[in-house]
């Protein structure tokens, strides 16, 4: 929706005071961010938005008034999907600098990839992000041949998302104070992995759709 704006039309954010429309060329259109008042996540920026004195034609409307959350709604599958691929390929990376740094490192005369503990930590960590990408191709296949995802997409985001904060934890473990400092980017990794369980729907709003799903999907076949 890169090329659409929602508007909400009150002070309470409710599904009928949202509405969508279609951004025109001539719209006064501001973004206000700058690199120290924005957060800074995945090396982009998070800025705010500012419409002056913009009168939108109603011909720029999509869909009926009222309907825009649900329009919204409707692109949750795709940006969760997403969402959970990146936390597979962030966590695979946090695991192969992970692996990496463990067979370098020594202590006590001996590699610390050769610690049991250590080894746990990787093997952990492999077993969830080869189950997390199992999870987002398949759900992304059965999404590409029209399937109706939304509660796989939500697993999905769920799983992933959770996983790549385990992986992160470990990877810095692995590092030990090393992983705390910039010089490697695990750092980087670490803070960027949080956020994951908050954006597209936190965690435990996936909970309650994934939840609430089910239950319909129960109710439907009696």
């Amino acid at each position: 929706m890169a090329n659409s704006i929602l508007i909400v039309e009150d002070d309470e954010i409710l599904a009928d005071n949202v509405q969508t429309y279609l951004k025109r060329n001539n719209w006064d259109v501001q973004v206000a961010a700058t690199a120290e008042d924005a957060l800074k996540v995945l090396e982009g920026l998070r800025p705010d938005v500012v419409l002056t004195d913009c009168r939108v034609p109603a011909a720029s409307l999509l869909g009926r008034e009222g309907e825009g959350f649900r329009i919204a709604m409707r692109v949750l599958d795709k940006g969760r999907l997403h969402i959970a691929a990146l936390c597979t390929a962030m966590a695979e990376r946090m695991l192969e600098d992970a692996l990496r740094y463990a067979l370098d490192r020594r202590q006590f005369g001996q590699r610390i990839a050769e610690f049991q503990l250590v080894q746990a930590m990787l093997a952990d960590s492999r077993t969830e992000c080869l189950a997390a990408r199992s999870m987002v191709v398949e759900t992304a296949r059965r999404r590409d041949a029209d399937e109706d995802v939304a509660l796989d997409a939500s697993c999905c985001k769920l799983f992933a998302s959770e996983m790549c904060g385990r992986v992160a934890d470990r990877a810095v473990q692995i590092f030990g104070g090393a992983g705390y400092i910039e010089d490697y980017g695990i750092e980087r990794f670490y803070r960027d992995a949080r956020l994951f369980r908050i954006y597209e729907g936190t965690s435990q709003i996936q909970q309650l759709v994934i939840a609430r799903g089910m239950i319909r999907r129960a109710q439907a076949s009696e």
